[in-house]
């Protein structure tokens, strides 16, 4: 008959190492780039606040030297947009690369682990997902993850 297996992948990636490395990278990316933002945003206020203080006093000597800088607050704002996308498309990426990178690694265990054609096919289960139920016999998500665990410890520790 056929041997079927499946892997809760919803729990694998929770208790996966790795996954949580990752994880933890791009949340500290993340906070950096909010860091990043703000800083430059509350600089530009500051000098947006400080403009608009000198026009209502009369502070500017001529037109041209208010529009001058009035040109150069509105090219700060476009670099400020522009470092916003940056940010956020940069993160889109990280945060591809990440499941890129746990997919692949998940896979290729699982390829390894299945050397010896122990099942013809191995599932993943997700919320959601095609697989409403198995059967517990048929779970291997802990041997998968202890063993992604060992993988991800031996290669820490080689580091």
């Amino acid at each position: 008959g056929l041997r079927v297996a499946y892997i809760k992948t919803d729990s694998l990636i929770l208790h996966y190492k790795l996954a949580r490395k990752l994880e933890n990278q791009f949340a500290s990316q993340k906070r950096e780039s909010q860091r990043q933002l703000e800083q430059r945003m509350n600089k530009f206020q500051k000098n947006y606040q400080s403009f608009q203080e000198k026009v209502q006093r009369g502070g500017f000597l001529s037109q041209a030297s208010a529009e001058a800088q009035q040109q150069e607050l509105m090219t700060e704002q476009q670099q400020l947009e522009q470092l916003n996308q940056k940010l956020n498309t940069d993160l889109m990426a990280k945060e591809q690369s990440i499941y890129q990178e746990l997919y692949d690694s998940i896979t290729s265990y699982v390829s390894h682990y299945n050397k010896a054609d122990k099942y013809d096919f191995i599932y993943s289960h997700t919320a959601g997902g095609a697989i409403i139920i198995g059967k517990e016999k048929y779970n291997i998500t802990d041997e998968i993850l202890n063993g992604l665990n060992a993988r991800f410890d031996k290669r820490e520790a080689s580091k």
